[in-house]
């Protein structure tokens, strides 16, 4: 097995690195003023390539000891996820840049003319929103699997997957409710910020277990 360790110590590091690259991407997107909104959404889609980066090299090292289905099969929809939130942002920044940029003056534009772009809008956004409950369920059916394949794992542990896999199915349940629109718009729990956590969480674990060499022998 200490052949393995080199291979499984990269595998490891790389997972490190761009889970923290996809935690800062996605905090800074959001919490802190950039100088504009290209500079917050280019930012924004660069989450989806980082998170897909964390979760093949996660599955490297996870394959070496524990290779099950839930763990290929949960890989594959977060990587399919991550892939899916690049194209949602996508939508989302491009929408509100053009409309953003579109003149509003009365003495520029009619009122028909306001009110077809309004419509515009509405059309395009249900469209994003659309997108943004795909992304939902591919990242919580893959947390569930992986939830399911980390509770078999010593360097994770039960309580790790259980969390994950009560997080996937309530979101799965609170998006399928509400659906289309968002569960926090409806009055229910929105466990998008407490599945972030939870991925925060699994970054800093995978830390621990760089640093500790019972999980690299």
């Amino acid at each position: 097995m200490n052949s393995q360790a080199p291979t499984e110590r990269q595998w490891l590091l790389t997972s490190i690195i761009s889970g923290v690259g996809a935690s800062v991407t996605y905090l800074v997107s959001i919490l802190v003023p950039l100088p504009s909104l290209q500079a917050s959404y280019l930012l924004f889609m660069l989450f989806g390539p980082c998170f897909c980066c964390t979760m093949c090299s996660l599955y490297q090292y996870h394959r070496v000891r524990h290779e099950t289905v839930p763990l290929q099969l949960g890989i594959m929809l977060l990587v399919l996820a991550g892939a899916i939130n690049t194209v949602m942002a996508a939508m989302q920044g491009a929408l509100r840049i053009y409309f953003e940029n579109l003149p509003h003056e009365p003495e520029v534009v009619s009122e028909a003319t306001r009110t077809a772009w309004k419509m515009g809008m509405h059309s395009g956004n249900s469209l994003q929103m659309g997108v943004d409950v795909a992304w939902d369920y591919f990242v919580l059916t893959g947390m569930i699997l992986l939830g399911i394949a980390l509770a078999g794992h010593e360097m994770f542990g039960r309580w790790f997957g259980w969390s994950a896999i009560a997080l996937g199915a309530a979101g799965m349940v609170f998006n399928g409710w509400t659906f289309p629109d968002p569960p926090g718009s409806a009055g229910l729990l929105d466990v998008g910020p407490l599945c972030a956590g939870w991925f925060t969480i699994l970054v800093i674990r995978m830390i621990m277990i760089f640093r500790s060499k019972g999980g690299l022998e």
